[in-house]
C-alpha cells in the first residue's frame, strides 16, 4: 500500500510493524501511497512521524470507493532517518 522514495526504495503492503535499514540513500524522503479501495467503504488516514521526536511530518488521504494510485503524502523530508508511518480507517464526516 505505500512506499517511500529516496534513491527509489520501496516496500509493499504490510499489515506489520517492519524495520528498514537504508543508510545509503540520501537524506531525503517522499512519500506516495497506493492501495486499490474499489471494494472497501472506509477511506484511509496515513500518517508519517519522525520517529526520534514523535513530531507528525505528513498525512495523507486514500479514498474509499477508489483505485488510490500514487497519491502524495505531503511535501520532501529532509534529514530524516527514522520514520514511523501509521494508516488507519476513518470515517469521512462529509
Amino acid at each position: 500500500m505505500t512506499y517511500g522514495s529516496g534513491s527509489m526504495w520501496s516496500h509493499i503492503y504490510t499489515a506489520k510493524d517492519i524495520l528498514t535499514n537504508h543508510y545509503d540513500i540520501g537524506d531525503y524522503l517522499t512519500f506516495n501511497y497506493k492501495a486499490d479501495l474499489r471494494e472497501i467503504d472506509k477511506s484511509i488516514e496515513c500518517k508519517v512521524y519522525n520517529e526520534d521526536n514523535d513530531q507528525l511530518l505528513t498525512t495523507a488521504y486514500l479514498v474509499a470507493r477508489q483505485n488510490n494510485i500514487n497519491v502524495s503524502g505531503g511535501g520532501t523530508e529532509y534529514g530524516i532517518r527514522n520514520v514511523r508511518i501509521e494508516c488507519n480507517y476513518y470515517e469521512n464526516m462529509e
